[in-house]
């Protein structure tokens, strides 16, 4: 195991939300091609999650989509009583994850939560597709081997 982290963001990233008025999509759905892809490298890095939350958040995401086994730790900002794009949201993620920031890749879909996570010394990608972030995630991952042996 390597001090390598990623961590992310769950709504408009692990899960996706339909655009109103979108036809035939009702409910949330997983992103299962990430999902998958996060499933794969589990063992070569830390994984993480941080989520601005509601009271229930953990129990619904758990219960839908088993997020507690794909990830190390999910951290609710109903629990810890801060939101992002607040730092010391990013800080006890990390806190709870064992790594410090500068070995981190954050993900997200709000920019102001990306550029928060970069002003913290932590790495930080937009999420806009699948395509360009598990790119990013994978580059992130094998610099860390590179780096941490």
């Amino acid at each position: 195991m390597t001090d390598t982290c990623v961590i992310l963001d769950i709504g408009g990233v692990l899960e996706f939300t339909p655009r109103p008025g979108a036809s035939g999509a009702s409910a949330k759905t997983p992103n299962e091609e990430l999902v998958a892809y996060l499933r794969g490298i589990r063992r070569r890095c830390r994984l993480g999650i941080l989520s601005n939350s509601f009271v229930g958040a953990r129990e619904r995401e758990t219960a839908l989509y088993r997020f507690d086994e794909l990830v190390d730790e999910i951290v609710y900002s109903h629990e810890i009583g801060i939101n992002k794009p607040d730092p010391r949201a990013f800080e006890a993620a990390c806190a709870a994850l064992g790594v410090r920031p500068e070995d981190c890749l954050f993900v997200d879909d709000v920019l102001v939560n990306v550029e928060a996570a970069r002003g913290l010394g932590m790495q930080a990608h937009l999420y806009e597709d699948n395509a360009r972030t598990i790119a990013r995630i994978a580059a992130h991952v094998e610099a860390g081997r590179a780096l941490h042996g």
